[in-house]
């Protein structure tokens, strides 16, 4: 009709149908009504987003960690027990801020990872203790990330469908060994069959 629709929806104090008067004042009190609640919801949201939010801000020449998630970086792809692969990797130095939320890494000279990476990604390295430096994970030619047992640290027998299992403790490559997992014999043996214990 080339009229805004909401121009239908103003409150009329004098209608020549009295009925007609009555439904648009009722329809504004609801539209009035639903504007306050969908307010209030968009600022509960925001007050529950901000709590988990924290401002990160780094310096050029400041050391951080680099979380990767295999999920959503292309470069990498998906392959099982991505679980047990470190949370973070790294320090890296920091050498360029791109933006505000843009940070360029000195990664290694083989890795497959752009080096401008978000900063939801980093975490900063507080202090000057010696900690286990991991390398990015290797990836073969399909971009598979490199995911195999190094070495068998402890073994144990578990109860599985009322049945005794063997699981061992699995130092993962990549992996500092207080990170190991403990897993069943059958299931490492199945998935790594070149591995020997």
């Amino acid at each position: 009709m080339g009229r805004h629709p909401q121009l239908a929806l103003r409150p009329y104090t004098q209608a020549k149908v009295a009925i007609v008067g009555d439904y648009l004042r009722e329809r504004h009190k609801v539209d009035t009504t639903l504007k306050q609640n969908l307010k209030l919801a968009q600022e509960r949201m925001k007050k529950y987003a901000d709590e988990r939010r924290s401002e990160r801000k780094f310096e050029v020449g400041d050391w951080v960690y680099l979380r990767l998630q295999p999920y959503r970086q292309s470069s990498m792809a998906i392959r099982g027990n991505t679980k047990l692969l470190a949370r973070y990797y790294g320090p890296y130095e920091v050498i360029e801020k791109v933006r505000e939320v843009a940070y360029r890494l000195q990664l290694l000279i083989g890795s497959k990872i752009h080096p401008v990476l978000d900063v939801s990604l980093l975490k900063k390295k507080v202090g000057d203790q010696i900690t286990p430096v991991l390398q990015l994970p290797e990836v073969d030619g399909r971009g598979h990330l490199r995911v195999e047992p190094v070495a068998v640290l402890d073994r144990r027998i578990v109860k599985k469908m009322n049945a005794a299992a063997v699981q061992w403790l699995i130092h993962w490559w990549g992996t500092d060994p207080a990170e190991a997992t403990w897993e069943f014999v059958k299931e490492i043996e199945k998935q790594f069959p070149q591995f020997q214990s």
